[in-house]
């Protein structure tokens, strides 16, 4: 019996090639914390962690916000409906279904925990 040489591919990287390597999952950045989400009682608050930094919103904070633009930037997903952060301000309907904990990998697009 006669052993074959093995076949081996060669690849030629060149100097503007790049290369990427993961040493695992990437972690996400920001969390959020979502209370009293929608409803008419006008008490929603939001607290987001990103890094060392804490910042929370009452409802009359996030309120006067609104016409910035920003609002609607911010989307939350709770597993079976996304909202802007902007539409659960204005929400009387959700009554508290986008309650939570939620993590981000952007800063703008959340889902819950």
């Amino acid at each position: 019996m006669k052993m074959e040489t093995p076949k081996m591919d060669v690849v030629r990287f060149k100097e503007a090639d790049v290369i990427v390597a993961s040493n695992g999952p990437v972690s996400p950045e920001f969390s959020a914390d979502l209370s009293r989400a929608g409803g008419d009682a006008k008490d929603m608050s939001l607290a987001i962690v990103h890094g060392d930094n804490a910042y929370t919103y009452d409802y009359q904070k996030l309120w006067d916000e609104r016409d910035s633009g920003l609002l609607a930037t911010i989307s939350f997903n709770n597993g079976t409906n996304t909202k802007s952060l902007m539409q659960l301000l204005d929400d009387d309907v959700t009554n508290g279904a986008f309650d939570g904990h939620y993590i981000s990998y952007n800063g703008s697009a959340y889902t819950k925990q």
